[in-house]
């Protein structure tokens, strides 16, 4: 008796305190692996995610890519930039007309940029240069020829890092 209950007790006891801190451990170490997977993987992604510049290259950026899709840009005003831990959102608040195709056109570049641009906000609706001409006898049912103007009002946003954190 004194066998189990003076030795065989305290060794089962420290045994299940020894088996709980290994698996403590253990799970500390997937965490810890998980984490270097992670911060490999945000490595590889942030150079394709991160514009370098801020605001004056987002605004010469959306410019080009408007112009090369046939947009015509009535207004483009820089957002105030904010920071966000170790990385800085640039927006651009941008106005412009074009025929629909050529917004497509427009939005597939956005989407297709390398750094990456997020649209953040599209509203749409008539230019005032809107041609008469519709294809259907009622208001209700006209449908836009590839012609007619679209007026787009968007909202882009690149990310970079900040400055002190570089």
């Amino acid at each position: 008796m004194l066998g189990v209950t003076g030795i065989q007790k305290p060794w089962q006891a420290r045994r299940y305190q020894l088996e709980q801190r290994h698996a403590e451990e253990q799970q500390r170490f997937d965490l810890l692996s998980a984490i270097r997977i992670q911060k490999a993987q945000l490595e590889k992604y942030e150079e394709r995610a991160l514009l370098e510049g801020g605001a004056s290259v987002l605004t010469s950026e959306i410019t080009r890519l408007a112009s090369k899709a046939g947009v015509q840009i009535e207004s483009l005003a820089p957002e105030s930039e904010v920071p966000l831990g170790p990385y800085t959102r640039s927006q651009i608040r941008l106005s412009a007309t074009s025929t629909f195709p050529d917004l497509l056109k427009f939005l597939r570049s956005l989407e297709d940029h390398n750094p990456l641009l997020k649209l953040d906000q599209l509203e749409m609706g008539e230019s005032s240069e809107t041609s008469t001409y519709r294809t259907a006898a009622t208001e209700k049912e006209a449908h836009f020829q590839e012609t007619d103007r679209q007026k787009a009002r968007l909202l882009i946003s690149a990310f970079s890092r900040r400055s002190e954190a570089r």
